[in-house]
């Protein structure tokens, strides 16, 4: 560890009886069928960004990224403890003010000029202990920690269905052409328009929400398994940073967003240095 603030004390375990439902928020550890876990969030923040300079460092309603996705992964109430690993001391120092517990990643791992995001993870994951592991990014600021519980609920209720992960997605459905300038899912050229609500739906990755038991993830060395669950996100719970335009949107909705889910990031860090 890098940061010179100290990490925060961890939070108690979770005890999850498999008839856990949110609805009631205490779990009752003595029942025969009830599982002790360690969930743990990895939050991966590197240095280096080829579109946005400092991304991870950037201000959202007078909030870092890194920060504020420290607090929101802290509202959820299954998650033990949020690791912000880095290669970066200026990020680690950010978490820690948060309440994150600071991990110097290796930085070629951090190099994805170098690196694939199986060494990547292969890195972060082998430096935590934990049962099931959260891998959140910084760069999806509005998803908040009643989301996070309601994934990991998702994510446990369906071992029993064959599902080994979940992943976030987010619903497409409209008139798509590829880059030869060919439509992808519907026939212009047919005597009836296809309404877009007709069309067949497609799910891209919004990289908001993975999760994956620890092992798996040490296993894999990715960020889902061979049969993950499509966990879907509206477009604005999912709504992605990978570029300057997209980190100013997020700026402007950013007020409706933290006021729909009732989060105070400003008064964040200042909370947690009065701790």
């Amino acid at each position: 560890m890098s940061s010179d603030a100290a990490p925060p004390k961890p939070r108690a375990l979770v005890f999850l009886p498999m008839s856990w439902n949110l609805k009631n928020r205490r779990p009752n550890c003595f029942r025969r069928n009830t599982l002790v876990m360690k969930i743990v969030a990895l939050v991966p923040a590197r240095c280096g960004s080829k579109r946005i300079e400092s991304k991870n460092l950037q201000l959202i309603g007078g909030t870092s990224i890194v920060e504020r996705k420290v607090g929101q992964l802290r509202q959820a109430k299954l998650i033990h403890e949020v690791y912000v690993g880095s290669d970066g001391k200026a990020i680690l120092d950010a978490g820690v003010r948060a309440g994150a517990i600071p991990v110097m990643r290796d930085p070629v791992a951090c190099d994805e000029a170098v690196s694939p995001a199986n060494v990547m993870i292969a890195d972060f994951v082998k430096r935590v202990e934990a049962d099931v592991i959260v891998w959140a990014h910084c760069t999806n600021p509005f998803i908040y920690g009643e989301q996070y519980d309601a994934a990991i609920e998702r994510f446990l209720a369906n071992e029993n269905q064959g599902y080994d992960s979940l992943l976030s997605v987010t619903k497409i459905q409209s008139h798509m052409w590829n880059h030869h300038g060919f439509p992808c899912n519907y026939n212009p050229y047919g005597p009836r328009h296809t309404l877009a609500r007709e069309l067949e739906p497609v799910y891209f990755q919004d990289g908001g929400i993975f999760i994956q038991h620890a092992a798996d993830f040490r296993r894999n060395s990715y960020f889902f398994g061979r049969r993950p669950f499509l966990y879907q996100l509206d477009a604005m719970t999912g709504f992605d940073i990978n570029t300057p335009d997209e980190l100013e949107m997020a700026r402007l909705i950013q007020p409706l967003m933290d006021s729909r889910a009732g989060f105070a990031g400003s008064d964040m860090s200042a909370r947690n240095r009065a701790a």
